[in-house]
């Protein structure tokens, strides 16, 4: 029960992307009085599959409106529409960025050191637009993230917080190791975040227990209806 409870959250996430979609679909296509189905056609399902979902493209729309709008050959008017009504109904989604680093160190200084490194990855971000956060996942992994509108602005930042954090780290005489790079990812990542087989292994057993019990009641109701 708590594995299917676990996977509505993203199921949720997805269908209300689909009806923000809709939502400006909808709307354009009434005020400019064109077909909806054939205005999905020519916009959002070329950006379902070129983006993944539309509403990611959408979301590219607010810095790069010729990179998503433009090649889609839509009449001026469409276009405009749909551009005003992307930015007044669609709130632009940061992009996430995630890097997970190993950091280590075996000298005198040992956890002051990692310390010490992991506030100058940190810091690297102070005063710029993209905030980084640095967070231990499992000793001794620790994972950078960063939350921001421009894709290359955020791998950018959490790039230079691993360049910092393994400055300091190596001066103090550990080591840093990078063990996922910076790329981007999505919400339901973490929400559902990866593991090494050990969760598998609980679910498997604990699926060969509720079988075992299903089992012994069935025998048991077998027993009890023999005369």
């Amino acid at each position: 029960y708590q594995r299917r409870v676990h996977g509505l959250k993203p199921c949720e996430m997805k269908y209300n992307k689909a009806k923000d979609v809709h939502s400006i679909m909808h709307h354009v296509a009434k005020e400019c009085r064109v077909n909806l189905e054939s205005l999905y056609r020519v916009v959002a399902w070329p950006l379902y599959k070129k983006y993944g979902h539309a509403f990611d493209a959408f979301g590219i729309a607010f810095s790069e409106p010729e990179k998503i709008l433009g090649p889609l050959g839509l009449p001026q008017d469409v276009e405009e529409k749909m551009l005003a009504t992307i930015k007044h109904r669609h709130k632009a989604q940061p992009f996430r960025v995630r890097a997970d680093i190993e950091v280590t160190c075996f000298k005198y200084e040992g956890i002051d050191a990692i310390r010490e490194a992991l506030k100058a990855g940190e810091k690297t971000a102070e005063g710029g637009k993209v905030a980084i956060i640095i967070r231990l996942l499992a000793a001794p992994t620790y994972t950078i993230t960063a939350n921001s509108v421009d894709r290359d602005e955020g791998l950018v930042a959490v790039e230079k917080a691993i360049e910092a954090t393994k400055e300091v780290i190596t001066a103090k005489g550990g080591t840093l190791k990078v063990v996922k790079a910076a790329a981007v990812v999505s919400n339901e990542d973490d929400i559902n975040p990866k593991n090494d087989g050990d969760g598998d292994e609980e679910e498997e057993e604990e699926e060969e227990e509720e079988e075992e019990e299903d089992e012994e009641d069935e025998e048991e109701e077998e027993d009890k209806g023999k005369p």
